[in-house]
């Protein structure tokens, strides 16, 4: 089987122009230019396919590790944030999140945050991913959302 470079190759001689997915709006090409200049030469990732299962259910697992701005000293954080997405405020509330335990205000943290990433346009999500199952009729099993498939939940007629 070819590897993937030379299957992009094979499909993109010239390369893969953004364009062809269509005109879009001003504030969306305003922010791609903004984070063109943030990451510079030699930082190249337009376009990249991330599969994330968090290991929690919490949404800070993944603001931590998407969302997050990377390269932080003695931090772990945005280290899956391959596009590079940066705010202070997010960065902020992160940390704030990690530790409040009052429950309204934390969803009102988890909200604000995630609204920021939004109206940053942070990512801009091209494809989603569909998960399939299958089981024979005499196999019960209970389907999870994260994709995880535990054998506990499994049984054979």
């Amino acid at each position: 089987m070819p590897s993937s470079r030379s299957r992009a190759t094979d499909s993109f001689p010239n390369g893969f122009d953004p364009a062809v997915l269509g005109e879009l709006p001003g504030h969306l090409q305003e922010t791609i230019q903004r984070r063109t200049e943030v990451l510079g030469p030699g930082y190249n990732t337009s376009f990249f396919m991330l599969g994330w299962t968090p290991d929690t259910y919490d949404a800070h697992n993944m603001l931590y590790n998407i969302i997050g701005s990377r390269g932080q000293p003695g931090s772990s954080q945005g280290l899956f944030n391959l596009g590079n997405y940066s705010n202070k405020r997010v960065d902020v509330l992160i940390k704030q999140i990690q530790v409040e335990t009052d429950k309204p205000k934390r969803q009102a943290m988890i909200s604000e945050a995630m609204n920021l990433h939004q109206d940053d346009v942070g990512h801009i999500p091209l494809h989603q991913q569909t998960v399939v199952w299958a089981a024979r009729k005499n196999v019960e099993l209970k389907q999870l959302a994260d994709n995880v498939f535990p054998l506990r939940y499994v049984k054979v007629q």
